[in-house]
């Protein structure tokens, strides 16, 4: 993309400091500091938030990280749907998976819509990307308002030295004010690291690593012993990513690169483990694939606030140009709003708000609400629609066994969503897959060489959800 000389916060995104001052003074709190100069966006693929020792892990797995969220901000963040596409295309839109219509492996992200990086590229951020996962890819149209983008030429998973080294290849372009997005893979199946974890004093596991799709597929029982490897395998891929961030960011540090820079670390979606019989992710809408970290850090820290806060993804993309003071138009109904004030302050996220997630891939098919600790699933393939109590069950084990006005309530706000946004939908706008795309995403499980291209077209979720009885009373189109 060319890119003209920056005339900084202009074509209608301007500093909204006047504002922010007074609506400070207004309250009784003390003046806004000045806002931050640039944004980095660190992206780590399929890490769920529990398997790092800061949200409570046994296993050190991440010590830079944890150090970041010691000196900054550490909350628990939900994302839109439990696969890479519809999550990073609500987290940088912030519109529902229903609307930017992203939610499919041929699909692409539409033209427009707001997104982060052409707003901040006409407000005068250079803008540069380097991404290791496809499903983001310039094929899909992640690459709009990026003035560099480049992404992984591997036709298998990049591991996170690749990325690294990948992205600080970027550095000597990058000019102030800046938005830097860094997508890594790792900890994506399949798990390969340099070494599995093994616990101190003990001799790593000599046996060939475990594929998760041979387990999927059938191809190799499930036993315990083999999914302790897997996790093994896992956080060992957790452990060298931390590695590479740190190595990331004292990169950025030593060419004075993160003087007023505001770095945010989070991920797509978690990971699934056999808690409700599956492995990897994009299948369901459990909160093992839904809860994933999410990091604001700066050198010198950020004011101690209340930690682990929850906060939900779709609030991304307004909170962070607030943080950099760049506004935008109002959001419309169900867009993300800013939360930055209520970060700074301690405030409460709006947990008692609405959370809705998506999934429609592969035949599978379902729809989330979270209100409050009450969680309600509605799947296509299930004979029975699912309310929990996050509070009481938050492994999400034990479904309430009867109808309540509760259910049925949740029931109408879900369908109400779903019904609203999915007719307010962008264009659908789906891409044939060449065969370098192809093998990029069966590198990571997402298809075979030879699956039809209208099977990656496919849907299964309705268009419309009834708003007594929930989708297991309306069929699949």
């Amino acid at each position: 993309m060319p890119r003209a000389r920056r005339s900084r916060r202009t074509t209608g995104l301007v500093r909204s400091t006047a504002g922010i001052l007074l609506a400070a003074a207004l309250v009784g709190c003390s003046p806004e500091p000045p806002h931050f100069e640039n944004l980095v966006v660190i992206l780590v693929d399929t890490l769920r938030a529990d398997h790092l020792p800061c949200y409570g892990y046994d296993r050190d797995t991440a010590p830079h990280l944890c150090r970041l969220a010691a000196e900054g901000w550490q909350l628990d963040a939900s994302p839109t749907s439990s696969w890479t596409k519809p999550s990073v295309a609500s987290l940088l839109t912030g519109v529902s998976p229903q609307r930017h219509q992203a939610i499919g492996r041929a699909d692409s992200l539409p033209v427009g819509l707001p997104y982060l990086p052409a707003e901040l590229a006409a407000a005068g951020f250079d803008t540069a990307a380097y991404v290791g996962n496809r499903n983001v890819g310039r094929k899909f149209g992640f690459d709009r308002g990026f003035h560099r983008f480049e992404m992984t030429r591997a036709t298998g998973k990049v591991d996170g030295r690749r990325v690294t080294d990948e992205a600080l290849a970027l550095l000597p372009e990058l000019e102030q004010p800046f938005f830097f997005y860094v997508h890594y893979v790792d900890p994506h199946d399949p798990y390969r690291p340099a070494q599995a974890w093994h616990d101190p004093g003990t001799p790593p596991d000599p046996r060939p690593y475990v594929q998760p799709q041979r387990l999927r597929s059938g191809e190799e029982p499930m036993k315990a012993d083999t999914l302790s490897r897997l996790i093994d395998q896992y956080d060992g891929e957790i452990r060298e990513v931390d590695t590479e961030i740190d190595r990331l960011l004292g990169a950025l540090g030593d060419r004075g690169l993160l003087d007023r820079t505001l770095v945010v670390v989070t991920s797509d979606h978690g990971e699934e483990f056999g808690e409700h019989g599956g492995l990897t992710h994009g299948t369901t809408l459990y909160q093992e694939l839904l809860t994933v970290p999410l990091i604001f850090w700066t050198p010198g820290g950020l004011p101690a606030v209340a930690s682990r806060r929850s906060f939900y993804q779709l609030d991304f993309r307004a909170t962070v140009l607030e943080a950099l003071g760049v506004s935008a138009p109002p959001p419309e109904s169900d867009e993300g709003v800013s939360r930055w004030r209520e970060l700074r302050r301690g405030g409460d996220l709006g947990r008692s708000e609405d959370r809705f997630f998506h999934l429609d891939l592969d035949g599978r098919g379902s729809v989330a609400l979270e209100h409050g600790p009450a969680k309600l699933i509605l799947d296509v393939a299930a004979p029975h629609d699912r309310l929990f109590d996050l509070a009481d069950d938050p492994g999400e084990q034990h479904p309430e066994a009867t109808a309540t006005p509760e259910l049925e309530e949740l029931r109408r706000r879900l369908a109400t969503h779903h019904n609203r946004e999915t007719a307010r939908a962008a264009e659908r706008r789906r891409e044939t897959l060449d065969d370098e795309t192809r093998r990029g995403l069966a590198a990571l499980g997402y298809l075979q060489m030879d699956t039809p291209q209208e099977d990656l077209e496919e849907r299964t979720l309705p268009e419309r959800i009834d708003r007594e009885r929930g989708l297991a009373a309306v069929p699949a189109p």
